[in-house]
């Protein structure tokens, strides 16, 4: 027979006589392979054939050194083919019809000797190496084109890419622990009252309190002033051990007597100093919150030599110079401060830390924050830094001023000159209905071991697992009084006026206190009931002089004006009596304008009602904004048929605001 089919090369094989067969054949046998090579690609992996090329390779290399030469002949030549393609069958790595058939193919005996053993074994293995990479550029072709199976794209692994999907985690911001643990104080200002003599005032202070008709103390006064005077060693105003004594930050309603709760313990302070230097500075926002806690210092000082200054402007700033500093006239001519308490704004006061000689901080022992929010909120000149620079802190160093031993590496002039801060510490002391619980905020009093006091409802109580947890919440619940009715009524942005007049002329509302969002509104509504008639009404705002406004507050209190509408410059701290009403004529936009405009009613313990005017669009943010803060306000529906009485006479004072307003301008 002299057609064979070729299937696979196994070795050198030998001739009859012993010579190797020629290289021709060789080289038929490897064109051969690489034929099958090219027709197996497609099933074959990339793994597969690497495998089956070393395999072959190392087959080649065993039969080369193990392998005597013996004579060949055709019988045992096709048996071993046909062996061989049996195998091939039985692994599923070749078919019939890819195989080729070689139509004639004789073996002759070949006397020459192609070479050695090892000549062969190198040139059979290079020629492999280079089949198979031939094999895996055309693999690699396909890859690319995407014709190759996903077995053989799977061996590749691609550095730097994660498999996995991994969820980050948000770090969620913590309150720090006098944030978290504050002491609660009791919103009771009912049943939850302590006598006056039971907390250690002195004996003038006490009588003063009963002129006062005071006769009992909140659950705030009782919490905070024991506090503050416990802080307190000896006439130098000097703290236990010399150690910096805690700052204080008070979270209270409205109308919970917060006032009180540092007047008294720093006069009772001032009492036991000799020689008078400016020990205790009171900032407050705006002018007329100072003159009323300016007021509240007077009232309880009286009896005492304790001597408090008002500085906001009002007066000439060479009339204010004047009344906070005297030329000596011992001590080498210098000057001498005339008030032991300052209450003053920050604007103001940064006006005479700066231009006033003789004006010093240096002696400041107490500085208290009323209406702490609003104040950290607006810059005023960046009052606070210019106020702690005056007072000789040591911002970049807080805890410079803690301790001596802390300072031995300093200068001995600057330990002279910030001797007085070992001996008299400075203290800060934090109001607000609002206190923010912000972090980020309070840093910039660089608070020392700071105490919070805070009444239940103030406190955040909108989850118990985030509680725990300490996590700040940005949704901050505040507190109005027990004692307040809260209402609102929805309607339309036309019947506003309608509504308010309703309130006044058929329920019949007095001593009320109406709130607007602008000035222009507050004077425009003032107008409109004033033309209406039978309504006694005066406004309130920033347009009006400080004498205007003493005067106006001065008839609201005597129930002589029947509604005081004003802007929000009222609606903070301001103690009106006689409030028995707050309307918001324009709902608030955020939770603590409406905390501080209702504030204004049910104070120490009294009752009040509160109502606020909604518009039809603007009810889902009022009503939302209420139910984020826990509160629940009893809705009054009042039907057209009832404002039909009201019609007429309202147009008709439509017409002469139009002409009043013209006029005005």
């Amino acid at each position: 027979m002299a057609l064979f089919t070729v299937n696979r090369y196994m070795g050198n094989e030998d001739s009859q006589d012993g010579s190797t067969v020629d290289a021709s054949v060789v080289e038929q046998r490897l064109s051969a392979l690489h034929k099958q090579a090219e027709t197996r690609k497609r099933k074959r992996s990339s793994s597969e054939l690497s495998v089956h090329v070393e395999n072959h390779v190392t087959s080649l290399d065993r039969q080369l050194e193990t392998r005597k030469p013996k004579k060949t002949t055709k019988k045992g030549i096709i048996k071993k083919r046909l062996k061989d393609n049996k195998l091939d069958k039985e692994a599923g790595k070749s078919d019939d019809k890819s195989l080729v058939a070689m139509d004639s193919v004789e073996f002759q005996t070949n006397t020459e000797q192609v070479g050695n053993a090892s000549e062969q074994k190198h040139d059979i293995e290079h020629q492999a190496v280079e089949n198979a990479d031939r094999v895996d550029s055309t693999l690699s072709s396909e890859i690319g084109d995407g014709h190759v199976a996903s077995s053989r794209q799977t061996e590749f692994v691609v550095l730097g890419k994660d498999s996995r999907k991994r969820r980050v985690k948000k770090v969620a911001p913590i309150l720090p622990d006098w944030l978290l643990h504050p002491r609660e104080i009791s919103s009771d200002l009912v049943n939850n009252l302590f006598a006056i003599d039971s907390i250690g005032l002195s004996d003038q202070l006490v009588k003063t309190l009963k002129q006062q008709k005071i006769v009992s103390f909140f659950p705030v006064q009782s919490s905070v002033i024991p506090f503050i005077l416990s802080s307190l060693c000896g006439p130098l105003l000097s703290t236990h051990g010399g150690y910096q004594p805690r700052d204080v930050c008070v979270s209270a309603p409205t109308g919970s007597g917060k006032t009180l709760a540092y007047v008294l313990p720093i006069i009772q302070c001032m009492q036991q100093v000799v020689v008078r230097r400016l020990r205790a500075l009171v900032i407050l926002p705006t002018r007329d919150l100072a003159s009323q806690v300016s007021h509240v210092f007077h009232t309880f000082s009286k009896g005492t030599n304790v001597k408090v200054g008002l500085v906001t402007g009002q007066q000439r700033f060479t009339k204010e110079q004047q009344m906070l500093v005297v030329q000596c006239q011992v001590d080498g001519g210098e000057k001498e401060s005339l008030v032991d308490i300052l209450v003053t704004t920050p604007g103001r006061l940064v006006d005479h830390v700066t231009s006033t000689p003789g004006f010093s901080l240096k002696h400041v022992r107490f500085i208290v924050i009323d209406e702490a929010d609003r104040l950290l909120d607006e810059s005023f000149q960046d009052w606070l830094q210019n106020v702690f620079t005056a007072c000789g802190m040591m911002l970049d160093a807080p805890s410079s001023h803690l301790s001596f031993d802390s300072r031995l590496h300093v200068s001995s002039a600057a330990i002279t000159d910030t001797f007085h801060m070992i001996h008299k510490p400075l203290q800060k002391l934090l109001f607000s209905a609002t206190l923010s619980q912000d972090p980020e905020k309070l840093a910039s009093l660089h608070l020392f071991r700071p105490i919070l006091f805070a009444s239940r409802h103030a406190m955040d109580t909108s989850g118990a697992s985030s509680a725990s947890k300490g996590i700040y919440r940005t949704s901050q619940q505040y507190s109005t009084p027990d004692t307040l009715k809260e209402h609102y009524i929805i309607c339309k942005s036309g019947e506003k006026p309608l509504v308010l007049l309703y309130l006044l002329t058929d329920l019949g509302l007095s001593h009320v206190l109406c709130f607007t969002g602008s000035v222009e509104s507050t004077h425009r509504l003032f107008l409109l009931l004033k033309l209406f008639g039978s309504i006694n009404v005066a406004e309130f705002s920033s347009s009006l002089t400080q004498r205007q406004r003493q005067s106006v507050v001065s008839g609201f209190r005597q129930g002589d004006i029947q509604i005081l509408v004003c802007s929000d410059a009222m609606a903070r701290g301001m103690d009106i009596e006689n409030a028995d009403h707050v309307v918001s004529y324009d709902a608030p936009r955020y939770m603590k304008t409406y905390v501080h405009r209702v504030g204004r009613t049910a104070r120490a313990g009294r009752e009040g009602n509160a109502y606020v005017i909604v518009r039809e669009e603007e009810a889902y943010h009022f009503k939302r904004m209420m139910r984020s803060n826990g509160k629940k306000l009893m809705k009054i529906k009042i039907k057209l048929e009832q404002l039909d009485g009201l019609v007429e006479r309202y147009q008709k004072t439509l017409e002469e605001l139009e002409s009043a307003m013209q006029k005005e301008k």
